[in-house]
């Protein structure tokens, strides 16, 4: 599906049931993506509460260039193919609001086997999410390079790297808030098992829980690689506490 710059909502009969979105399907056949969105749609350019499954490619289950979009509601699954994940966001005053999907299953060649944002998106919004069993070279989960993330609610767990640091999430360049997050069970094949933070990156944790997660380098639970990195713990169970990070 392409959006074609319109401003529409595509939406399943009813996206609060399981197994409607179960039965909802948009599949890409493992030869090309679920849905794009990349000509100037904005946030009222809405997908809600389908499955979307088996895409390939670059943004295999949905990707927005410099466009934006409202993901809500959706299972994106089983999707693969391309060096980002099975959401991508980027280009120039790309943004997303991302809400309440299970993003599970999904692998990259390269990075953010879930959801990748970069390359001049403005700003993305993760909310209520389930973000579980991705994998990527770098960044199972999510990968954010120079974007500004808002991150709730959020479960991210069982996600690998492969190759590369930041099993749960890779952040480069970035600021970037996480609230009532659980990063759990992820596993980096260097360093990050939860997060790998990287040049230029402030990130804060509100109420969030790191636990469980493992690297084979260093950083169980967080890795702050650069001395312009900063990391703010506020009120989050972070295992092993100081010990869990390696700055």
């Amino acid at each position: 599906i392409n959006f074609n710059g319109k401003q529409i909502t595509v939406r399943s009969e009813d996206p609060d049931d399981a197994g409607v979105v179960a039965a909802t399907i948009i599949d890409g056949g493992g030869s090309s993506r679920c849905v794009k969105m990349d000509s100037g749609e904005t946030l009222d350019s809405i997908i809600e509460g389908f499955t979307l499954q088996n895409g390939f490619g670059q943004g295999s289950g949905v990707q927005v260039v410099g466009s934006s979009a409202t993901i809500r509601k959706n299972v994106i699954t089983s999707c693969s193919g391309g060096f980002y994940g099975a959401l991508h966001i980027t280009g120039a005053g790309a943004s997303a609001v991302i809400t309440d999907n299970t993003v599970t299953g999904n692998s990259a060649s390269g990075a953010g086997g879930g959801i990748a944002a970069l390359s001049g998106a403005t700003s993305v919004t993760i909310t209520g999410n389930v973000i579980s069993g991705n994998s990527a070279n770098s960044a199972g989960g999510i990968w954010l390079q120079e974007v500004t993330a808002t991150l709730e609610n959020n479960l991210i767990y069982e996600n690998t790297s492969v190759v590369n640091g930041g099993g749960g999430l890779f952040i480069w360049s970035d600021t970037v808030t996480l609230a009532n997050c659980t990063v759990a069970d992820n596993t980096a094949a260097t360093d990050g098992g939860g997060l790998y933070l990287r040049s230029a990156t402030t990130v804060t944790l509100n109420n969030c829980i790191l636990w469980g997660n493992s690297a084979a380098g260093n950083g169980n639970q967080a890795y702050v690689k650069h001395s312009d990195c900063t990391l703010n713990v506020n009120y989050s169970d972070v295992q092993g506490a100081q010990s869990g990070i390696y700055s």
